[in-house]
């Protein structure tokens, strides 16, 4: 930035002299305006060039409490419960810190809601507990994490993908296969022998490098034992491979070596031949096939899995996952996941890709799965949602992440909305009397500091002195959450000072974190008819027809859900209302001053990755001051820092808000909203509805969201078998046919 000089200067002297400061005049002002926004633009390229301040340091650093123990496995873990209990948990990316000292309890059995604001780590957390990058995690449970990475484009059909997701079942398959196979006795015996031992010396490594003391000691006894016997095997089979022909020369070696490896399948006959063992160990494969659930069994659960979440008889075996759209893709994982059946399932935002009907057959699964008296065996499921209606039919407890702590609660979302709102009047209620409590402190204060100022009294001014430590240190909270006496060694062991907490700093952090969306409205257009008609339309892409002979009115009084299974038809009509697709016959009319909103997940991808909020704002919008355009984000949780970071770096939810500030900045008359919950949090979704509510104009909205729909719409179009109609029942009608029909699937 150059300083513009308010007089000429002598450029040939050898020195300046300083001259007395002259107005600006009104062009040098706004000169130096715009180098000011040329020098904030500049900066907003840098981030996006560079990365944010500390880029170079986005680096995801977790650890916990470990002790010893943590490190049990194998043979001393076969009688660990399942359960997770990790304390002083910490978690922090690019340096800023997502949890601090919190405490990660996991007991099986139960189907935690784990809930949370945008941003505030949970997916993060969940990442490292399945890469096991969480120090201390229990070796001997098995987690898998579905987040919202779909399965990749692979030629082989769902049903494929599915099964083989199974690595026991896999592993089993493979090795029938390899003993099925035509070849020499001799070389499959010695593939057999040479698969076996690499396993067991990676899982001897494995067991030496997390054992300690005496335990680790044998574990590297036991791992150098395993290897000496790998090279033997090693050097063996290279011999085979090698080998033309005279494979009967080296059979009684690769016999006695399998022994070696296999200890268990010797026997008294020591005479056995390479063919015999083979038979023996396909016949065993075979019944732990069959033990594992059978080659037709696990197919029919997986079609069955599949076939919930929507897909058809002939797309699960025929399709291919390479023509799959993300979301369909999506459901797949899921699928692999509910068929692997872990210790430890985590379901990050499972309902984004589903339509009301594999919602309610998602529920159904889980209520019977993980009810302690239907399941077979020990299970634990965290799922992160933003659909109330889920939460509260499949949880049985809650985690909140909360100001970099995780907080526990019994029962579902509802019951725990209950117990904060509880805490909350209580805590209100405690402020209250600790502000009373000062209020009297200061009045006593400053009454016998006067009385001893005008007796002299010493005493007095002692006592003076007490209270003003008190009123300064130990004024505060009376009793802890449990409404016990509370006592700072106890209630906040480990804090660096004296004070008691300050309970108001509580109440009005929780006030502050509210969210509060505003939807502005266009102006009275004047007209109180349909500002859009549908008539006798019909919709299709190319040669496909979806619907026909759809009408449909609309003004500013509409409050309009549009219900119907997945792929019947919904966004396609919506589309057409929105004038983004013409209809292949009928009419469209629209009023002429009508300013539409449309939503659809396709404005959050179009948003690049080193696109910033505001800066996307501001390129839909040129001409507008910056200022106005950031307090309109603000008013979705758009605010300071977070309008200049790149959207690739904001959560799911803020991408989605942002587009949703970016599309209402027109003032529509009627929004056309497309799943607007997907991602977004259960504060941002009821914000959402509150918005909506409060909305002068007319909505159109799509949403497999129940709570969305039922808190916001008055009149439902059911789509189903090419037409779109008027639908007399409401959601809860709809969802229980659509349940009848995903159990029966």
């Amino acid at each position: 930035k150059q300083e513009i000089p308010s007089a000429p200067v002598n450029q040939n002297s050898n020195y300046q002299e300083e001259e007395e400061a002259q107005p600006l005049t009104q062009q040098q002002k706004e000169q130096l305006k715009a180098q000011k926004k040329q020098v904030k633009r500049a900066a907003r390229e840098s981030k996006r060039t560079h990365g944010a301040p500390g880029a170079e340091d986005d680096k995801i650093v977790s650890y916990s409490q470990v002790s010893r123990f943590h490190t049990r496995l194998n043979a001393f873990t076969a009688n660990l419960p399942l359960e997770v209990d990790l304390k002083d948990v910490n978690l922090e990316i690019a340096g800023k810190d997502l949890l601090l000292g919190a405490e990660l309890r996991l007991l099986p059995n139960r189907v935690y809601g784990f809930i949370g604001r945008n941003g505030s780590g949970k997916s993060t957390l969940l990442r490292q507990i399945a890469a096991r990058k969480l120090i201390g995690m229990p070796p001997h449970i098995s987690a898998l994490l579905v987040d919202q990475d779909d399965v990749g484009s692979t030629e082989k059909s769902p049903l494929q993908v599915v099964l083989e997701a199974d690595a026991d079942l896999g592993h089993l398959l493979s090795r029938e296969k390899l003993l099925e196979s035509a070849g020499h006795p001799v070389r499959v015996l010695s593939e057999l022998t040479f698969e076996v031992q690499s396993l067991a010396v990676d899982e001897a490594r494995y067991t030496a490098a997390m054992l300690s003391g005496t335990r680790g000691k044998a574990a590297r006894d036991e791992m150098v034992k395993h290897q000496n016997l790998m090279e033997e095997v090693d050097e063996l089979h290279h011999a085979v491979l090698e080998s033309e022909g005279g494979l009967e020369e080296l059979e009684r070696q690769v016999v006695d070596v399998f022994l070696k490896v296999n200890p268990a399948s010797a026997s008294a006959s020591a005479n056995r031949s390479a063919a015999d063992l083979v038979a023996e160990e396909l016949s065993a494969a075979r019944d732990a096939i069959t033990n594992h659930g059978g080659r037709e069994d696990k197919t029919a659960e997986a079609s069955k899995i599949l076939r919930g979440l929507g897909f058809s008889q002939y797309g699960l075996e025929c399709g291919t996952t390479r023509v799959l759209s993300g979301g369909w893709r999506m459901r797949i994982a899921i699928a692999r996941a509910l068929f692997v059946d872990p210790d430890l399932l985590m379901l990050d935002e499972p309902t984004n890709h589903l339509d009301m009907k594999g919602v309610l057959w998602l529920e159904n699964w889980v209520q019977s799965k993980y009810s302690q008296e239907s399941s077979g065996r020990d299970r634990i499921l965290v799922v992160v949602s933003h659909d109330r209606y889920f939460l509260d039919s499949v949880c049985t407890h809650i985690i909140a992440l909360k100001r970099q702590n995780l907080r526990y609660y019994d029962g579902n979302f509802s019951d725990y909305e209950g117990q904060v709102d509880d805490a909350n009047t209580r805590r209100q209620r405690l402020a209250e009397s600790i502000t009373r409590q000062e209020q009297q402190l200061k009045k006593q204060i400053d009454w016998m500091l006067q009385k001893a100022r005008e007796s002299g009294d010493d005493k007095r001014l002692k006592q003076v002195t007490s209270r003003r430590r008190k009123l300064e240190e130990r004024n505060g909270v009376e009793v802890n959450e449990k409404g016990h006496r509370f006592k700072l060694n106890r209630d906040r062991a480990g804090w660096h000072n004296s004070a008691r907490e300050d309970i108001r700093t509580d109440v009005a952090a929780d006030k502050e974190e509210n969210y509060i969306f505003k939807l502005p409205c266009g102006d009275n257009i004047g007209y109180y008819g349909s500002l859009l008609q549908l008539d006798e339309v019909s919709l299709g892409y190319s040669s496909k027809t979806l619907l026909s002979k759809v009408s449909l009115d609309l003004d500013m009084s509409s409050r309009i859900g549009i219900l119907g299974e997945n792929g019947c038809g919904k966004s396609t009509l919506l589309k057409c209302v929105a004038g983004a697709l013409d209809p292949k016959s009928g009419t469209r009319t629209q009023h002429r001053n009508l300013r539409l909103g449309f939503f659809t997940q396709h404005l959050v991808d179009a948003m690049g990755p080193e696109v910033t909020a505001l800066d996307h704002l501001m390129a839909l919008n040129p001409g507008i001051k910056e200022k106005e355009l950031r307090g309109h984000l603000g008013s979705f949780g758009i605010r300071g820092r977070m309008c200049e970071q790149p959207s690739g770096s904001l959560s799911g939810g803020q991408r989605v808000r942002a587009c949703l500030a970016a599309l209402t900045w027109s003032k529509p008359h009627i929004l056309l909203l497309d799943e607007p919950t997907n991602h977004l949090d259960l504060a941002s979704v009821q914000a959402l509805m509150v918005a909506l509510n409060e909305f002068p104009g007319g909505i159109v909205l799509v949403s497999h969201d129940r709570s969305l729909l039922e808190g916001t719409c008055h009149e439902w179009v059911l789509v189903e078998d090419g037409a779109a109609h008027s639908y007399d029942g409401d959601v809860s009608t709809f969802a229980d046919r659509l349940l009848a029909e995903a159990v029966g699937a």
